[in-house]
């Protein structure tokens, strides 16, 4: 008995959930958030973080080259340095194009760095 119940309240709770959502989602409240927190805050971050992974690439086959490379970038180095190239561009025309929203996604991740040291040094 007391499990029908848990199963059912569950299915109730999803149920009233998935419509809540469906009704913010054609709100205008939620066409509001989405205007007010451009996608440019955190694409600086990305890019950040992304020329630093096809960096780390870089770093990695010349530190390790003794490494098994279960997948090899199609291309190499050329297309992993076009795209550092063009991530470079778009990290320095966005901040230029929309600095407002671009220095808050930039923050975020320079803020992440002192947490990455700590951590770095206790492991």
């Amino acid at each position: 008995m007391l499990e029908n119940l848990v199963a059912g309240t569950a299915m109730v709770v999803a149920t009233v959930i998935i419509h809540g959502a469906g009704l913010l989602a054609m709100s205008a409240a939620l066409r509001r958030v989405i205007n007010r927190y451009r996608p440019h805050q955190t694409l600086a971050g990305t890019v950040v973080t992304m020329v630093l992974t096809v960096l780390g690439l870089f770093v990695l086959r010349r530190r390790r080259p003794d490494l098994v490379r279960p997948y090899r970038v199609w291309g190499y180095p050329v297309v992993p340095l076009l795209f550092v190239a063009v991530a470079l561009f778009f990290l320095v025309y966005t901040p230029v194009a929309e600095p407002r929203y671009t220095g808050f996604g930039l923050l975020l991740t320079v803020a992440g760095v002192p947490a990455y040291m700590y951590w770095r040094r206790h492991r």
